[in-house]
Parts: structure tokens; sequence; C-alpha cells
């Protein structure tokens, strides 16, 4: 039974403790995102009146764990403050700052939070006690009917959906459950003995002791929201997509140059003439096949599996990394040659490009059991060295200043700061706001682009370093804003006259299923 019936994105959903209602996030026609409830057998949902908000979970109480401002920071992973509010009616009161997911427990007492605490990633149960932690990132905490496990996804890399299912129990003791893969969603079943994944276009099920059972396949899109104890389930079927824009010098409107279903940009050519992007979804089997194409909408040329960072100054070779364990550096050509592989460090590569001279290569990479941080390794081979402490990171944006001395990164305050390549103190650059992320550094090497992911529209400002002083660039927005989970990422020419920029699409419905078993 379909529930929901405007434009946009369903967020979370949850079963309220009478059986009879439903509460769930969503961003309808562009508008933020809003907290509404819904019952069988009516096509109106009711706003809750609650300030812009995500619902995570509801307690057996009927208390609502709710996220606000709730905004994505790098891929799929999202941030907000944590607040705890009656079903009923009340104001929100403000619980823990940069978390991601809650859960509570059965009695309605305790909240399971997953959430940043400098380079980690925790999930805690109760808050403060710290059940597991990672360099990658953590997902769908979810606490069994009898409040022995939490069952969540592991993902390895930042952002990434990629994820092995695992349990967790009260003493920190962890087991993972699955092999690595892509799960969307999960839930425990009605009798608490099994966690039924959105698995594909597959719903499953796993025991503890890691047996799988097939339990209904859909023509794709649907995702699993909640299970409630009588066995009723809420699906949220989506339409989604990557979109890859582009927009060069001298044409005169953008030109939309999405390939497949979840098509993701890591490089845009100086001359704007050669764009280099992921297929990450269904459409490309799962393995991140590579493509390059020409910005004049020529078809791409598929370069190989795995995954790209970044495409070198000549053009000639794409840097990429053995996947899915990341764990080496791999230097894919662009024409005729084959594969070289870079010497093998024992690292996790989270995110590489090169330097502007193509001879050295600048990457945010861990340890295993350590935290990232900034290494540069030189192509012509040899160990990678470390720039920087645990915490200071560059994903997903041209860090290096042209003339190859400088790095703009994050560090663990999350702020942007300028670091050098030969020491690895920062300095403060004025006039930054905590929550703007880097673009690349201007061709003179005295600015930054700089944008907040969160914002939309996308305001792009070129901020000088020395001085704090912002000029707006330019200000992105696509033309149908319905759907739209911000736009990541953006890469822009050395010269500023050509652009591309990503957004993921999902449209979404809210329904209800009886009788699955």
């Amino acid at each position: 039974e379909r529930l929901t019936f405007r434009r946009g994105s369903i967020l979370d959903a949850r079963f309220a403790p009478d059986g009879q209602t439903v509460v769930y996030g969503a961003a309808w026609e562009g508008n933020p995102p809003e907290i509404f409830a819904a019952q069988r057998g009516s096509p109106e949902s009711r706003s809750l009146g609650l300030p812009p908000a995500d619902v995570l979970a509801v307690s057996s109480s009927g208390e609502l764990a709710i996220l606000l401002n709730h905004h994505y920071v790098l891929g799929w992973e999202s941030r907000g403050t944590l607040a705890r509010v009656p079903l009923a009616g009340g104001s929100p009161r403000q619980v823990l700052e940069d978390v991601q997911d809650a859960d509570w427990s059965p009695d309605g007492k305790e909240l399971a939070v997953v959430r940043e605490a400098g380079d980690r990633r925790r999930l805690e149960y109760p808050i403060g006690k710290v059940l597991y932690e990672t360099s990658g990132w953590v997902s769908q905490p979810r606490i069994s009917p009898d409040g022995r496990w939490i069952a969540f996804l592991d993902h390895p890399q930042r952002g990434d959906s990629l994820a092995s299912l695992a349990v967790v129990d009260s003493n920190g003791r962890k087991k993972t459950l699955t092999k690595f893969f892509a799960p969307i969603a999960l839930a425990w079943s009605p009798r608490g003995d099994e966690i039924w994944m959105t698995w594909g276009a597959d719903l499953r099920s796993v025991t503890l002791s890691g047996k799988t059972r097939h339990i209904m396949s859909s023509p794709g899109g649907w995702t699993l929201a909640d299970v409630s104890r009588d066995g009723r389930v809420l699906f949220d079927r989506r339409a989604q997509r990557r979109e890859i824009v582009v927009g060069l010098a001298g044409a005169p409107r953008e030109r939309n140059l999405t390939w497949l279903d979840w098509s993701f940009p890591t490089a845009l050519s100086p001359d704007g003439k050669v764009l280099l992007f992921d297929e990450q979804a269904r459409g490309a089997g799962g393995n991140y096949p590579i493509y390059l194409r020409q910005t004049d909408g020529s078809p791409a040329t598929l370069l190989g599996q795995g995954g790209s960072f970044d495409l070198s100054p000549d053009g000639r070779s794409v840097l990429t990394s053995a996947f899915p364990g990341r764990d080496e550096l791999v230097l894919l050509p662009t024409g005729p040659g084959q594969p070289r592989p870079l010497a093998r460090s024992g690292l996790n590569y989270q995110w590489a490009i090169f330097f502007p001279d193509g001879r050295r290569i600048l990457a945010t990479a861990n340890e295993p059991g350590r935290g990232p941080r900034l290494v540069v390794q030189e192509v012509s081979g040899g160990k990678p060295r470390a720039i920087s402490a645990e915490g200071v990171t560059a994903l997903g944006w041209k860090a290096v200043s042209p003339d190859g001395r400088l790095i703009a990164a994050v560090g663990p305050d999350r702020r942007i700061a300028i670091y050098s390549v030969e020491s690895a103190e920062p300095r403060a650059i004025p006039g930054i706001d905590p929550t703007e992320l880097p673009i690349r550094w201007t061709a003179d090497g005295r600015g930054l682009y700089v944008w907040k992911p969160s914002e939309m529209p996308a305001r792009v400002s070129v901020l000088d370093v020395a001085t704090g002083r912002r000029t707006l660039w330019k200000e992105i927005l696509p033309p149908d804003p319905a759907g739209i989970l911000g736009l990541w990422p953006i890469l822009i020419t050395p010269d500023g006259k050509s652009y591309a920029y990503s957004y993921r699409r999902v449209l979404g419905e809210l329904y209800l299923a009886e009788g699955i078993r």
C-alpha cells in the first residue's frame, strides 16, 4: 500500500509504537528535509512542525530521535545534531553534535549512536561507551529486540556504500557476518533471530551465524526502511541516478554527460576537453568501471575497472587503486600500454592525486588500525613519505598548489588549512567557514575555490588565502532540484573557465507491505 504521493526524497521512515502511524523524513520538491506522519488509507501526510530534520528512530514510549541540520559531507556520509522530541509534540532537545545515525534501546531509555570523533567514526552504546571505531565509516546501527546485539554496516572507504554486515555486543566483541558487498539498508526480523537487508534487487536475511536466506525479489529500487514487531514492512521505492553536468568555456549552455546510472566524475583535463569518471551502481556491474569521455558529448571509452582517483597532467595515465581493498596504487594508461602498479606500502588509500609536475602523488592514506594522514609517493618508485600527523586529509579536491609547494587540507578540527609539503605545521586561512571545503587552487596560487557541500544552490567563491577576501565565482543549481541530495564533487579547470559537477537524484515513494516472511 502506497503511503506517500509527493515528488522528492524519502530519507528515513519508522513505525510508531501504536502500530498505525508511520513517521518519516523527506525532502519534497527540492525543499529542506522535514518530518511527517502518515496513516494507512490516507494519501495525505501531516507535518510534525519541527525544524528541518530527519527521523532516525522512534522509541517504544513514543519519543523520536531526530537529526537536525541533516546534510551530506562526503559521498553517502551525512552529519547533523542529534535531538530528542516527543511524537505527541514539543520542542527538540539537542543531545549530541556530529552524529550520523542512532537507534533506541528496546526499553526506550538509551540511544546507540554513530558519530564522528576526530579522524574516526565511532559506534557508541550507550552514548559515551565506544563499542567500535574505524577510519572508514559506519551506518545503519540497529539494536536487536533483546538488546544483546547492534547490527551495522561497516564501510572501509569514506563515503562509499560498499560494506560488510557486522554485529557487536555490549562488550565490544565484533562479528562480521557477510563478505564485502553493497547493502543499502537493514532491520531486525520480527522475531529478532535474523537481520533483514536490501541487497541489490533482493530482500535477504542473515542469521548471527552468517547463514543467508532469500526472502523476496523486486523489479529494483525497493529499499528496506523498517520492520514492525507484527511483521509489517516499510519500503522506500527509489528511482535514483547520479548525473554529471559540464559547463564549457564559450558554450551557450551546460551539457549533461551522464553515461549509465551512477556517473561519478573524478577529473577534468586542464583544457576542459576530457572528463574522467567512474560508474558506481547496478548498470556498471558493481566493480566501478573507469571511463574517459570527450566533453563534446562523444561516446565514453572504457579504460578498466576498480575506480579512479585522478588524470595525469599530460593526460596519458589514470591514477587508480586495487579494488576493493584499495591497498595499492596503479597507473592505468589512457592509450596503448599496460597498467603499472606502484610499490606496495601496506597503506589503505582513501584518495590520491598527481602533483602538477606529474612526478609525485599526494594521497590520503592510513595504516591498518591507524588514522588517515597525508603521504607523498614518487611515481618512479619508492615508499610513500608521511608529511602530516594523523587526522589530516584531502579527499576529492585538487589539494596541491600550482607550484607544488602547498597543500590545502582539512585538519582534525575539520577546518581547511594550508600545509607545506616540507613542513607539517598548518597555516590558518583567514575568513574560512568551518563547513566549507576546497575545490582547487586558482592558477596564480593565491586563492582557493571553496563551497559548502550542504548548500543548495552551491555558491562557489574564490577565497584569498592570505587576506580572507572572497569573491563569488558562480552559483550552481540544476534546473530541477527535486530529489537532489547535494552537489558533489565540483571540478574546475585551472583558468576557471570550464567546470563539471555531479549530484545524486533520489526520488522515493513510501510503501507498507504485509505477509513477508
